[in-house]
């Protein structure tokens, strides 16, 4: 009797019928699957954020671009870019959790490192900004025409004994 009830609905038979079942079994399936990696993915990037600063220049650091150095991230995840010309650098969609942000210049005389050499980071969710850092320069090693005693500042903090000129 069973048999006969499947096969007379809507005129499809008791395999086709099968199947069809089966066909919106694994649609719902699938549906509840693609759900659930949404929601996934969608709790992550709550708590992802955004990781920027600036990297500035020392005044007498004349041949150091700003947009030459290179920020390193370190922690949960390890990741490196390049700042902009205008030494701005943002690292985005970073997960929740532990960083260290050090800067450096790939192969430059003139510069020492940065101030401060790095910065830690608690990523958690929100966007951290200011993660700033200041070259310092390797101090000048010449002074100016014409000074006659004393001394001179370098530029970057420094200075320089210049003596007596004659």
């Amino acid at each position: 009797m069973r048999e006969l009830v499947i096969r007379n609905f809507n005129g499809i038979k008791g395999a086709e019928m099968k199947k069809k079942l089966l066909d919106f079994k694994m649609m719902k399936f699938k549906i509840i699957l693609m759900v659930l990696a949404l929601t996934m993915f969608s709790t992550q990037m709550a708590f992802a954020a955004n990781i920027k600063g600036t990297v500035s220049n020392c005044s007498l650091c004349h041949d150091f671009n700003t947009g030459k150095a290179v920020i390193m991230l370190t922690g949960d995840k390890t990741k490196n870019i390049k700042t902009r010309p205008n030494g701005s650098y943002k690292f985005t969609r970073i997960k929740k959790g532990n960083y260290t942000v050090t800067p450096y210049v790939p192969m430059h005389d003139s510069i020492l490192g940065f101030d401060p050499e790095n910065i830690s980071v608690t990523v958690d969710g929100s966007d951290r900004i200011g993660i700033d850092f200041s070259a310092v320069c390797a101090p000048a090693t010449e002074c100016t025409d014409g000074l006659e005693c004393g001394v001179e500042d370098d530029g970057c903090g420094g200075t320089i004994d210049c003596g007596t000129s004659i």
